[in-house]
């Protein structure tokens, strides 16, 4: 059962392919912003995958992010999440991204560009018409 309070865990060591240059989201050798974001809907989804009725699933509906501090390719970057809301499909997350040298996403939600919640539905794609899938 998805009960607030469910934690992920996921980390990953920055290489040439997820740096801004390779996502053509920049120029530099530097991890990507949608690098990073792909890394906090991994954290999310993987961390809520166990609690899923079989045959359902996530999607992002969501994502705020700011992504405040850049990691090198070869520096580890680690990704936290934390389920904090569950309401009916809809799960909002907050989730912190670090590096060795930063908070990437620190976890102040008071600060407008550090906050992030990431919203996901758990739904049955084949039994329902699409749209309906983000309804609220």
């Amino acid at each position: 059962m998805l009960e607030a309070g469910i934690k992920g865990y996921q980390e990953l060591t920055v290489t040439e392919g997820d740096t801004a240059k390779a996502h053509k989201s920049g120029t530099l050798d530097v991890l990507a912003t949608p690098r990073m974001a792909a890394l906090m809907e991994e954290t999310a989804w993987r961390s809520v995958a166990g609690e899923l009725e079989e045959g359902m699933g996530t999607v992002g509906i969501k994502l705020d992010l700011g992504h405040l501090a850049p990691t090198p390719v070869g520096m580890k970057v680690w990704c936290e999440s934390l389920l904090t809301g569950v309401d009916g499909r809809k799960l909002t997350f907050s989730i912190t991204i670090y590096n060795k040298l930063f908070h990437i996403m620190p976890r102040n939600p008071d600060s407008l560009a550090s906050s992030l919640l990431w919203g996901i539905f758990a739904g049955r794609l084949r039994n329902c018409p699409f749209s309906s899938v983000f309804s609220f």
